[in-house]
């Protein structure tokens, strides 16, 4: 079940879920406004490896924005941090950017039972797009979940757990 407006509030309150910099003026129906941290980066390698860690350039977003551009994955951030230790989430774009042309994930959407940290999202446009720091980009959704969580992520060795800043890709560490 998704929790709405009043229960995300009331979550937050009773410290069941976080989220760094709550605003209430972010508040959805059902879902809160999360916001375009400062840094993206960028593979730099033409042919990316699974199993391997694949290099990646930074680039800090200016006060006039950076221009994404169609062919080329992004890899932005969220400015807040977020989590929790009973909920499960997923982070939904904007219709309004999406109607730009501006996708946010490819299908890294979901946050399990115990993630901490800010959300890394993967940004690639259709047409040449400006993007700024601190502009809305997503909305988190905290949904229950039934039963018991046997092994959540902050205590699987979750390769992003308290991540700050975009991740790149961590899936070699897995193997």
């Amino acid at each position: 079940m998704i929790l709405s407006d009043s229960e995300i509030l009331k979550e937050y309150n009773a410290e069941a879920l976080h989220i760094q910099k709550f605003d209430k003026k972010h508040l959805n129906s059902c879902s809160y406004t999360l916001h375009l941290g400062e840094g993206i980066k960028v593979y730099t390698d033409e042919i990316l490896d699974c199993m391997v860690h694949n290099n990646v350039k930074e680039i800090i977003i200016p006060k006039e924005g950076a221009v994404l551009r169609p062919g080329t994955l992004y890899l932005g951030h969220t400015e807040e941090i977020v989590g929790s230790d009973i909920y499960s989430f997923t982070i939904k774009g904007l219709s309004s950017l999406a109607r730009l042309g501006l996708s946010i994930d490819q299908t890294a959407n979901f946050g399990g039972v115990g993630f901490k940290g800010q959300i890394t999202t993967e940004l690639s446009v259709i047409q040449p797009l400006r993007v700024y720091k601190g502009m809305p980009i997503a909305q988190i959704v905290f949904e229950e979940v039934k039963g018991v969580v046997d092994c959540p992520y902050n205590k699987s060795g979750g390769i992003y757990m308290n991540q700050v800043g975009p991740q790149e890709s961590g899936f070699y560490k897995k193997f």
